[in-house]
């Protein structure tokens, strides 16, 4: 088995060195090393110009031609910015980017357990949901609560939407249970993805827009729900349709304004059958996992990217 000597640099909180979707996947066919003095790749996280971190090209200057350069843009490119080739020899993406030195590692495949991965507290990401699980999902057809909002920001949509929606439940005397640090009304419920799972999993519905909507942009805002049988009322991506099933969630997009958003969730939650009816849809068209997602695929993709 072929080695690969592999570091990481400007990564996340809870990110693992040894145990992520980019090690986990070349363990497929190469003995990975995680090596921080004389690396053969270095992949870097390109941040938005407005965080506190440093820029991936000052990090990984110098380098260029010691190992081979990637950034990855893990967020949003319409945050980030297009890949610096200058500055990089290939990227990574959580957004669709035409260049052939570009692999686009879909961000909510990041969270799926495509490796039998063990649940370790403190990893972000903790891969809870298997592809089993998003091809058969259990039938949860009996939940309590009505809607619920977990999110930390008011980005993109969010501010307009999500105050507007909670107040509609009020009027409707249906609680939104708002649980993040934005738009809060109730308690936070803290801990990691495991907590999150435990806790949406009462409810009918998921309030979960992305913060963003650049082509490719789908985040584990979509799974997570869809893996428990709660349905997603969802916007982001404007090609979502492409890789998700537009019949298992409530697509923002398709309304022409908050009224009509809301006025078909209500209208779902007073019909048990249309319910789950949407509940029963599988979550990807023709219930088949998109290739891009797939370890193998994205295995392929590495080694042609990379030359290896």
């Amino acid at each position: 088995m072929k080695q690969i000597k592999i570091d990481f640099k400007n990564m996340w909180g809870g990110f693992f060195k040894h145990d992520n979707i980019i090690t986990n996947t070349l363990s497929l066919e190469y003995n990975v090393i995680v090596d921080e003095n004389n690396p053969d790749i270095i992949v870097c996280q390109s941040s938005p110009p407005d965080h506190q971190s440093p820029s991936a090209a000052s990090l990984t200057d110098g380098m260029k031609g010691r190992a081979k350069i990637i950034h990855w843009l893990v967020e949003s490119i319409d945050r980030t910015g297009d890949p610096d080739y200058s500055s990089c020899d290939f990227s990574f993406s959580s957004c669709k980017f035409d260049d052939n030195r570009n692999v686009r590692i879909p961000l909510w495949a990041m969270y799926v357990d495509w490796f039998g991965n063990q649940y370790v507290q403190g990893r972000n990401q903790a891969f809870l949901v298997s592809p089993e699980l998003l091809l058969n999902p259990p039938d949860y057809t009996e939940k309590k609560k009505f809607c619920c909002v977990l999110t930390n920001n008011d980005m993109a949509l969010r501010a307009e939407v999500y105050p507007e929606f909670i107040g509609f439940g009020v009027e409707n005397g249906l609680l939104v249970e708002s649980r993040g640090r934005a738009f809060t009304n109730m308690p936070s419920i803290g801990g990691d993805e495991k907590d999150k799972l435990e806790y949406i999993n009462d409810f009918k519905f998921n309030l979960c827009f992305d913060n963003g909507e650049a082509d490719g942009w789908i985040t584990e805002k979509l799974i997570h729900p869809l893996s428990k049988g709660v349905i997603p009322i969802y916007w982001g991506c404007p090609d979502v349709g492409e890789e998700f099933n537009e019949d298992a969630f409530i697509h923002a997009r398709r309304f022409n304004n908050i009224d009509e958003l809301n006025g078909a969730v209500l209208g779902i939650y007073n019909k048990p059958d249309l319910f789950q009816e949407i509940q029963s849809q599988p979550c990807f068209p023709d219930n088949k996992i998109p290739d891009c997602a797939n370890p193998e695929f994205l295995l392929e993709k590495f080694k042609t990217v990379l030359e290896l």
